[in-house]
């Protein structure tokens, strides 16, 4: 009887170790790392200081404006 019971003990010991060691093998995260953000290039409007993203902007006599405030008289490119 003394004998059944300790091969059934290590029998679980050895389930247990082995479990814990395949386990370790391959760690995961418990909480994902969210991806990076990715940043968007904003320039300063001229006339009202307001920061618009680059590629929405208008851009005329050198400098940058919103949509609101398009410089009279001229051609400003986006």
């Amino acid at each position: 009887m003394g004998r059944l019971l300790l091969f059934a003990m290590l029998g679980v010991i050895g389930y247990l170790l082995v479990r814990r060691l395949l386990q370790s093998g391959a760690p995961t995260l418990k909480h994902p790392v969210p991806p990076p953000e990715q940043t968007i290039e904003t320039v300063r409007c001229t006339t009202c200081g307001v920061h618009v993203p680059r590629r929405e902007a208008l851009y005329a006599n050198g400098q940058f404006y919103c949509d609101q405030h398009r410089p009279s008289g001229s051609t400003a490119e986006r």
